[in-house]
């Protein structure tokens, strides 16, 4: 199973490093994001994970 997941910045993004990065950092090195990266305009990311189940990426 795959999931899509979209990050959106927050309002009000003052510039500092994504939070969600170093847990994506976390999921590529264990070969469960399949594609991902930023998404433009508006500072966001999509990241394709590969999961057994729908709960799997949901409890993440």
């Amino acid at each position: 199973m795959y999931a899509l997941v979209l990050l959106f910045q927050r309002p009000g993004f003052d510039g500092e490093p994504p939070e969600h990065e170093p847990f994506v950092d976390i999921l590529v090195e264990r070969g469960l994001v399949l594609l991902g990266g930023p998404v433009e305009p508006g500072g966001g990311a999509a990241y394709v994970l590969r999961c057994g189940s729908w709960p799997t990426p949901a409890r993440w």
